[in-house]
């Protein structure tokens, strides 16, 4: 396992690490914090490092804490089977691998430029010059998909450009629809995580709504319904919500209205109008494509004390009682209060009509 060694002494005498069985152009190192991270390779001709090799542990993690905190802890040098390596190479090669580590941490590393049903879209962007790196490190790269609880790692091999700036796109695909997908990319240095990118998030499209008409009409509104996308298609039907649009012919009265039910009822059109609705799925902000338009129209009234209402106020529904008398009942907008009778007969007068 890894070997922390946090004792360094500040006296500035050199420390001497000695590494049997071990070769120089085996060791990598970079730094995480104020610590120095050096991971050397097994000499794999030996019988004890091929037993290592088969349970993975052919490497030996050093960690030198405080290295970076003063220049007193910097007195080390390695002494392998070949040569020597002191803390003046570590610097030195450690400059050619900092700025990937740099790139891959920077917030513009990765983004997401597409998003459909069942695909997403993912781009890297760099700089050339990172190309460019110290074979010594034994560099590893790959993205990282997280699915609810799912973790999955895909290698990535940086292509180079003829340009200083380079783009470089992953496509994703058999994703489901209306699904959240987090994405990283892991850098591995000599088996050890040297630096990770931002966790970006990106939606998959979901499914329309299937079956939308309107069951009702009303002299000021309708009622719609619909069946949700299928489970099977869209694991995350449950969290979805439907998005309800209405213009009139002109187009110049448009309504939008959200939802989480299977059914949605206004009251806040006008009497004897055309309209066209259709409907959309929404997950995080991300739509389905629409469902087909239905168009309908608005019922007449002679009830002319229930057209032109008070600021806020609102007919929930419209009853017909005995002798064939319109009825309405009253509500008013969130976060406004009905003074007086939640209910009205068509002939009463516009004065006793309730207010918010």
């Amino acid at each position: 396992g890894p070997k922390i060694i946090n004792n360094f002494a500040t006296d500035e005498e050199l420390d001497l690490l000695l590494m049997n069985k071990t070769l120089s152009n085996q060791m990598c190192y970079f730094f995480v914090g104020e610590e120095l991270e050096i991971v050397i390779s097994y000499d794999i001709n030996t019988p004890e490092a091929v037993a290592r090799l088969h349970r993975d542990e052919s490497y030996l993690q050093i960690s030198l804490a405080y290295w970076l905190r003063n220049t007193t802890y910097q007195h080390l040098a390695i002494k392998f089977s070949d040569e020597f390596v002191t803390e003046e190479e570590f610097t030195e090669i450690d400059s050619q691998f900092g700025p990937l580590v740099a790139t891959v941490e920077n917030e513009g590393f990765l983004s997401v430029f597409c998003t459909e049903q069942h695909r997403i879209c993912l781009r890297l962007t760099y700089n050339s010059s990172i190309l460019f790196i110290a074979s010594s490190h034994h560099v590893t790269l790959e993205y990282v998909r997280i699915n609810n609880d799912s973790i999955t790692y895909h290698p990535l091999a940086l292509s180079s450009g003829v340009t200083d700036k380079i783009e470089m796109d992953i496509e994703i695909t058999g994703l489901e629809a209306g699904t959240d997908n987090k994405f990283m990319v892991k850098l591995t240095s000599c088996h050890v995580v040297a630096g990770l990118s931002k966790i970006i998030s990106a939606t998959t499209i979901p499914n329309r709504p299937s079956n939308f008409r309107i069951s009702s009409t009303y002299f000021n509104g309708f009622t719609a319904v619909w069946d949700p996308p299928s489970v099977d298609t869209d694991p995350n039907v449950n969290d979805y919500q439907y998005v309800i649009t209405v213009s009139n012919q002109q187009g110049n009265e448009i309504y939008e209205f959200t939802t989480t039910s299977l059914t949605y009822t206004t009251h806040r059109l006008n009497p004897d109008t055309s309209y066209t609705v259709f409907l959309k799925s929404q997950i995080n902000d991300v739509v389905s494509d629409s469902t087909p338009q239905v168009t309908l129209r608005t019922t007449t009234t002679t009830c002319l004390n229930f057209l032109d209402l008070s600021p806020h106020l609102h007919i929930e529904k419209l009853e017909l009682f005995v002798q064939l008398i319109e009825v309405a009942h009253f509500h008013c907008d969130a976060g406004y209060s009905l003074v007086g009778s939640s209910t009205a007969g068509c002939n009463a007068p516009r004065s006793q009509l309730p207010r918010c």
